[in-house]
């Protein structure tokens, strides 16, 4: 996965973590370029709010949706 490059549907662009009392999810972080990459940036505003609303476990009230 790229910056600007188009996702179709069964691409690998998040996972899904549970832990203790519910789920977590983060966008997966590929190698670009060299460096990390977090989809979740680049997202729309509608895209990011879908993600924003999922309710989290409480381990993970705190923890980024991207971590590098």
């Amino acid at each position: 996965m790229s910056i600007l490059q188009r996702v179709n549907i069964g691409d690998h662009i998040a996972e899904l973590l549970y832990a203790n009392d519910g789920s977590h999810l983060h966008y997966a972080i590929r190698k670009v370029m060299g460096g990390d990459f977090c989809a979740y940036r680049y997202s729309s505003s509608l895209a990011k709010s879908i993600f924003d609303n999922i309710p989290m476990g409480s381990g993970f009230l705190d923890d980024p949706i991207c971590i590098i």
